[in-house]
Formats: C-alpha cells, sequence, structure tokens
C-alpha cells in the first residue's frame, strides 16, 4: 500500500486520517490501497477567485466595454459548464494540493477472476459541496447582471453608477469569501461508511463472500463541483477499470431516503445505461427522473464508465448500504 510522504501527511489532518485508516484496515486483514490524487486546495477560496477575476473583468470594462462584454460572456459559458458538471479553463487556473484515494478491495474470489466489476465511489466528505455550488452563483450573478451594462454603453464620459455598484459590490464580496473560516476537513464519515459497506457487501445472503461482481469501494476527494479526484482515479487505473468491464455506483449523500437519479445535468443532460435504470427499479429505490445538479455519475459517464448516481441517506448509513448492496445484487443477477 503506498503512503503519503510523512512531511505532507503531518501537516495535513486530512492526509493523516485517511493514511492511518488505511493502515488500520491492512492491519485488520482487509485489502486497502492508497492512491495518489490532488483536490483543489480550497473551495472556498476558488469561488473568492472567481468573484474577483469578475469583478476585475467588470473593471475593465470601465475602458473597453463592448470587449469586456465578449470576455463576460466566453466567462459565463465556463462557470455555467462548471455548474453542470463539466470542465471549464477556469478550473485549471487554481491551485491544487496533494490528497489521498482509499481503495477498499472484496476477497479474492475462489475462482477465477470476475469478469466484471462495480466501484462503489463514497464522497471523504459529505455537504462541502452544496456550498461550493452556491458560492459559484455569486460570479455567475455579477456577470449576468454586468452584461447589460457593457452591451448598452459602447463608450462612457461617466461610468454608470450601477457597474460601479456591482464593482464594489464583488470586490467586498470576494474579500468576505476568502475571509471565510475555512471548515476543517473531517474525511471520518465517509471512511467509517465505507468500511461498514464492505462489510455488508462481503456477506453474502448465504453467508459466503459476493464475489461475483468484484466490488471495490473508493474513498474520493475532490468531488462536487470539478470531480478532480474521480476524474484522476479513473484516467490513471485505465487498465485496471476499464470502461468497457467497470460499474460506477457514486453516492452523494443528502437529505431524504436513498434514490436512484436516472438523469442529471442541466446544459447536457446524460442518463444513467438502461441495464443500470432497470437494477435501481428492481432494487425498489425511490426514483428521481431528473436532477439539474450533476453528480459525478454523469461525469464518470461523460468520461466513457457506465455510472448511476445514488442520492439520499445522509445520516443514515446503514439504509444507504443496503440500499448499494440492493443495486450490486440486481447487477450481480444480469440482465433480465
Amino acid at each position: 500500500m503506498s503512503s503519503p510522504t510523512r512531511s505532507r501527511t503531518l501537516d495535513d489532518p486530512a492526509l493523516t486520517a485517511i493514511t492511518l485508516q488505511g493502515r488500520r484496515l491492512v492491519a485488520a486483514g482487509h485489502s486497502a490501497e492508497l492512491h495518489a490524487t490532488a483536490v483543489h486546495s480550497s473551495q472556498t477560496r476558488v469561488v473568492a477567485g472567481i468573484t474577483l477575476l469578475a469583478t476585475i473583468l467588470l473593471t475593465l470594462g470601465l475602458v473597453w466595454p463592448r470587449l469586456t462584454a465578449l470576455v463576460d460572456l466566453f466567462a459565463l459559458g465556463g462557470l455555467a459548464v462548471d455548474l453542470d458538471g463539466g470542465r471549464s479553463l477556469s478550473r485549471w487556473m487554481w491551485p491544487r494540493r496533494p490528497h489521498r484515494t482509499l481503495l477498499l478491495n472484496p476477497p479474492r474470489p475462489s475462482g477465477p477472476m470476475p469478469e466484471h466489476q462495480v466501484l462503489v465511489v463514497i464522497p471523504d466528505e459529505a455537504g462541502r459541496s452544496a456550498g461550493v455550488r452556491r458560492g459559484l452563483l455569486l460570479p455567475i450573478g455579477l456577470l449576468t447582471l454586468g452584461l447589460p451594462l457593457l452591451l448598452a454603453h459602447p463608450a462612457w464620459e461617466r461610468a454608470p453608477e450601477a457597474l460601479l455598484v456591482l464593482i464594489g459590490g464583488g470586490l467586498v464580496a470576494s474579500a468576505a469569501t476568502a475571509l471565510w473560516p475555512r471548515r476543517a476537513e473531517d474525511p471520518s464519515v465517509g471512511l467509517a461508511f465505507a468500511e461498514r459497506l464492505t462489510e455488508l457487501l462481503h456477506q453474502g445472503r448465504g453467508g459466503g463472500p459476493l464475489d461475483r461482481p468484484h466490488v471495490t469501494v473508493a474513498v474520493i476527494g475532490g468531488l462536487d463541483p470539478w470531480y478532480d479526484g474521480l476524474e484522476i482515479l479513473l484516467l490513471n487505473h485505465r487498465p485496471r477499470l476499464a470502461p468497457a468491464t467497470t460499474t460506477l455506483l457514486v453516492w452523494s449523500p443528502s437529505d431524504g431516503p436513498v434514490h436512484a437519479i436516472l438523469d442529471e445535468g442541466l446544459l447536457q443532460r446524460s442518463a444513467a445505461p438502461p441495464l443500470l435504470q432497470r437494477a435501481a427499479e428492481l432494487a425498489h429505490l425511490p426514483i428521481q427522473a431528473h436532477r439539474v445538479e450533476a453528480t459525478a455519475a454523469r461525469r464518470a459517464r461523460r468520461l466513457g464508465w457506465r455510472a448511476l448516481a445514488l442520492a439520499g441517506g445522509r445520516g443514515e448509513h446503514q439504509k444507504a448500504a443496503e440500499a448499494i448492496r440492493a443495486v450490486i445484487d440486481q447487477l450481480r443477477q444480469g440482465p433480465r
């Protein structure tokens, strides 16, 4: 099992927790792996940086309004892509920090290795992503309100008061966001749920291990809205997690009962494959036909993998684990 460098681990409580948990699981007899990844260094500071850039852009509009309006439209498109779970150019502008993905593998089957495998994706933190999504609405609002002002005034002898108010508001908002107290990362909930789910998956209905299909549980950081951790894991381990033989079940903790999301996205909608939709229905899960906010499952599908999103179950980990197990049981039985 690989491990991060000692100096970096001691400086980062989240890395320390993931590393120690991986070692503890290995000592307890589990097959656990740690893989290097990278996530955005601070989600709130990313939002503050984007808001500041939007404010600077509006300030340039005082001199070059029409050119700034074109850049404004381009920036709005990029932010909309980010909100839709895509990959805009803006996401590459912000620094990222080292992180780790924890993989919990099932016991090796007594017979030949199964042809197909299921990767269950668990976020190492729950609840952080919604705040980031809402934060991105701040620069989107600034750019949207500023666009008609830029288009309406090809040249000014005197800057319009509305634009000056927007610029001032953007400066205040970016500073307030940057100074907002950063919530300490706590991957313990995701790690504990992954361990509980792994134990449940290894208990077959007849008392033996559930080894068909081969099920791996991944605890991943850097998810919503950019999905850095999942993207890096899939692309770096494509031979092992081949799209043709790997199915993803992505759990997005939220309030309410566990349910399956069949279709998601706003600008580019993406539906789960019919086989996965059928498995969720046969598992008797509540169904959400469409969700505007895209999950990591949509990102995986755009990369070429089969994926189904499961939401809900926050604070009800036993029910969430049983729901995931029920879907896997249906996949185990094959198409019907």
